[in-house]
């Protein structure tokens, strides 16, 4: 478990950071008007497309490690590398079936990543789709597996948060070229995408929650409720960071202060945790 928890890190962290991407491109770049200078609103689209692509990267590296993972799992250690079990895993099973959908997501994210250089909002549009489709497969190996219903909320969380928190990552690499107007100008922005975005990911959590714990004496007496209330926990903390860096950005600042470090360290915790947590039993 701990071997699939690792790889479902990276996987996580790739989908969120490639949907902060198209957010912090469609709903950042375009709604700031910073259009201007031509120059610069070309650098920052390439710097997005370079998140982009590294995101699409560590994501593809962690599902050829979480394939590895789950043949260890399921064969044990000696017989992982054995290209008839790892044909098992990938190929003839039901995990193997959203694994390789996630693959396919993965690798055309990489590619259209690859081909959004210059101002082609027809190619962004398609990775738009691409990112939508890839957190669509990542619910075809986890709890919600073969429930549409959980399905659609484990996407809504996972999109969600991603235009909370990838988007932010996003800016905070896009403001290091910008001046105090531009950087003002982008959060300011990112407020009106931040705001909807951590309430859809708290709205869809709870809902998850209530599905997978069954009961409330479940948050104390089971592991699964543990890890859970350790994951609410940070995320409480990423919230009053992100109200403490809105107040901040409306006060007249440039950017997120020490408070915006401090809720990417907490995302990433979230990260951790949330992969932890998908491959815990349950009540």
């Amino acid at each position: 478990m701990t071997l699939e928890s690792a790889t479902k890190v990276g996987l996580y962290l790739g989908l969120l950071l490639a949907i902060g991407v198209v957010s912090a491109y469609w709903c950042v770049l375009r709604r700031a008007a910073l259009d201007s200078d031509a120059a610069w609103q070309t650098d920052a689209e390439s710097r997005l497309r370079v998140i982009g692509l590294c995101a699409s990267s560590i994501a593809v590296t962690a599902l050829a490690g979480r394939a590895w993972a789950h043949t260890a799992s399921a064969f044990g250690f000696a017989d992982a590398w054995s290209l008839n079990a790892l044909r098992t895993i990938v190929v003839q099973s039901r995990w193997g079936l959203g694994w390789r959908w996630q693959l396919v997501s993965a690798l055309g994210c990489a590619g259209l990543f690859g081909l959004a250089a210059g101002s082609s909002r027809a190619v962004w549009a398609a990775v738009a789709c691409a990112v939508v489709a890839f957190a669509w497969t990542v619910a075809m190996t986890g709890h919600a597996s073969g429930a549409v219903g959980r399905m659609m909320l484990h996407t809504a969380h996972v999109l969600a948060g991603g235009l909370w928190l990838g988007t932010l990552a996003s800016l905070m690499v896009i403001g290091r070229i910008s001046d105090v107007a531009r950087r003002r100008a982008l959060f300011t922005s990112f407020d009106v995408l931040a705001l909807p975005g951590a309430a859809i990911a708290v709205a869809t959590g709870i809902a998850a929650s209530f599905l997978y714990l069954g009961s409330t004496s479940n948050v104390f007496t089971t592991v699964y409720g543990r890890v859970l209330m350790l994951k609410v926990a940070l995320v409480a903390v990423a919230t009053a960071c992100g109200y403490v860096n809105w107040r901040s950005i409306r006060a007249g600042s440039g950017e997120p202060g020490r408070a915006g470090s401090i809720e990417l360290l907490a995302a990433l915790s979230i990260v951790v945790v949330t992969s932890l947590l998908t491959e815990l039993e349950h009540p």
